[in-house]
């Protein structure tokens, strides 16, 4: 019975010893290009997993509306508790372009179509990840 008990606390210990991430007991590992460019493969987790989601924007949250020549933007912040989940769902009326500014700036275009409806969404590389640090609303 003992030689049991000790078998399956040496299996525990093993199993929870593993990490399939290396950099998180290695908190002085540098980021590679590589990681900092794979912005392609943030943003699929990031429209699919919620929890990701809200891990990886900026709060308080900066959202600017664009006015016209007179009155000018109008700039507001949201919390964390406010936050809704965006799905950047696609179909035929809902068109997003992606352009990558620099290796750490990327902002991502919502358009619908034939409404006059634009406007972005800003994403930036920041301590180790992407973060969705602002929304700009510039529809006409």
């Amino acid at each position: 019975m003992k030689k049991l008990i000790l078998f399956l606390l040496v299996i525990i210990a093993l199993f929870t010893g593993c990490s399939d991430n290396p950099t998180k007991h290695n908190p002085a590992k540098k980021t590679t290009i590589s990681e900092i460019s794979d912005f392609d493969t943030f943003f699929k987790k990031f429209k699919t997993d919620s929890v990701y989601q809200v891990s990886h924007v900026k709060f308080p949250f900066s959202i600017t509306i664009g006015g016209d020549d007179e009155d000018g933007d109008s700039v507001s912040y949201i919390g964390k508790s406010k936050w809704h989940n965006i799905t950047f769902k696609k179909d035929k009326n809902n068109i997003y372009k992606q352009s990558q500014l620099s290796k750490t700036e990327v902002p991502i275009q919502h358009m619908v179509e034939d409404t006059g409806i634009s406007s972005f969404f800003n994403f930036l590389y920041r301590n180790g990840k992407w973060q969705l640090v602002s929304f700009k609303d510039q529809s006409d």
